[in-house]
Parts: C-alpha cells; structure tokens; sequence
C-alpha cells in the first residue's frame, strides 16, 4: 500500500502472511458437509487451498480448460470470479455436478471459491416435495372433517325445523 505525502509517494507500506497461515484459515472454510473454499488470484493460480497439491502445483481452472475440457465449466466461473462477480453456478466435471459459490475478496486481488457436490443439497429435495405432499394431504383432511361439523351444526337445526313444519302440515 502507498504511503503518500502531499500527494507524493515516500514509502510503501508491506505485509504478508505465510501460505500455511491462509490455507489453516481457508481449511476451516466448509461448505455443505463435504464441500470446501479456497483462493485464487486474478489470473486464477490458486493461492490457498486445504487440497495443497492445488496450491503447490498453483492450480489454475482457466489453463487446465485448455488441455482438459471437464474444467471448461470451472474456468467459466473463474473468469467471472477474477472480474470481481459474485454468485453461484454449476458445473460437471468427471462424471459429477458440483455447486460452486464465487465472490471477490475486498482489499484484495483474491477472490474466494466454494465447492461442493451439487447431490449434497439436491438430496433433501425429494424428502422436501414428500414432505409438503403428506402436510397438505393432512390439512385437506382436517379442514374436511371441520368443514363438516360446521355444516352438521348448521344444517342439524334447519332439518329439524323443516321435518317439524312438514309433520305440523299433515296434521299433527
């Protein structure tokens, strides 16, 4: 960071952290129950990763896509990462389909990249429709049972009145 003074630059100012420090710190990142978050810089490399083979082979999504095509979707969502977009986004890669969350890191070049298997959280899904299908089913039932004993105590009275009226008429 620059030092200024008077508009001038007289110094600037350095820090940095070792790699094991960040990647202790982006271990303890989970995401679902088996999913997990790293780094990577704005030409992609990763930066930190709890994988360390990613981080000392500095694993980039963008140059693998261009040898491998099952990293043509991550390099995608990388592309949009280092252009400092957030969101989430999909995409297959040997045989599976991971969820992956991408926002950038705020005073940084860094942007920080969540992955999990998209089945960890596609699975509740068909338990969640299940679910919603045996509540209502048991609400279609309550309210058919209150409805009637409300038209039972309506109509109860007005029958016997009319069953009164019509014996009253024949005589009786």
């Amino acid at each position: 960071s620059p030092v200024t003074y008077k508009g001038e630059i007289k110094y600037i100012l350095t820090s940095y952290y070792s790699s094991e420090t960040i990647n202790n710190a982006v271990a303890d990142i989970k995401f679902g129950k088996t999913g997990h978050g790293y780094l990577i810089n704005k030409q992609g490399v990763t930066v930190a990763d709890s994988v360390t083979k990613n981080v000392s082979n500095s694993f980039n999504a963008i140059e693998a896509s261009k040898t491998d095509k099952n990293y043509k979707g991550l390099a995608g969502i990388y592309k949009l990462a280092i252009n400092s977009k957030a969101g989430m986004d999909t995409y297959k890669i040997k045989g599976g389909e991971e969820l992956v969350g991408y926002a950038p890191i705020s005073g940084t070049d860094w942007s920080l990249i969540l992955t999990a298997p998209n089945n960890e959280f596609m699975n509740a899904i068909p338990r969640t429709i299940l679910l919603c299908i045996i509540i209502g089913l048991c609400n279609l039932l309550l309210i058919t049972i209150i409805t009637y004993i409300i038209v039972k105590n309506i109509m109860l009275p007005i029958l016997t009145t009319t069953e009164r009226l019509k014996s009253l008429s024949e005589g009786n």
